[in-house]
């Protein structure tokens, strides 16, 4: 994936640095679609070695990329919260669409899997999973 930061394009570790996820996310969206390296490390990095058999049932199969999986899962809920703001209208005038994600962790228990909110903000340049409400 294509890492560039909102201002300079240049890779850092500031968490408002996207990651353009355009071409997993084409079949959801139809624009440019990144993630902020804050939300990427709250919902897709997955830091432990893979042991496919500790999450037996979650629909990740072996060879898979867990973090693919989990990309995919924000992206897919990411559409759900835009859906859900756009039948609402919802958050219009500020142009953002929340939406919860059940986060699996990346150890051997799965069973205690927090939730967390993340925003899809609707960007002059395309769509931002963010962290938060307001964009930097």
């Amino acid at each position: 994936m294509t890492i560039t930061t909102a201002s300079s394009g240049a890779l850092t570790s500031n968490p408002s640095t996207r990651i353009d996820v355009t071409s997993v996310a084409r079949t959801l969206f139809t624009v440019p679609t990144y993630l902020t390296q804050a939300a990427w490390d709250m919902a897709v990095r997955w830091s432990q070695p893979v042991i496919h058999d500790q999450h037996r049932g979650l629909g990740i199969k072996p060879g898979e990329n867990y973090e693919d999986v989990r990309l995919w899962d924000v992206l897919f809920m990411a559409r759900c919260g835009a859906n859900k703001a756009l039948r609402n209208r919802q958050n219009h005038q500020h142009k953002f669409a929340p939406f919860v994600l059940t986060v699996v962790p990346d150890r051997a228990d799965p069973g205690d899997a927090p939730e967390i909110e993340l925003y899809l903000h609707f960007a002059a340049d395309g769509l931002v999973v963010h962290s938060t409400k307001n964009l930097p």
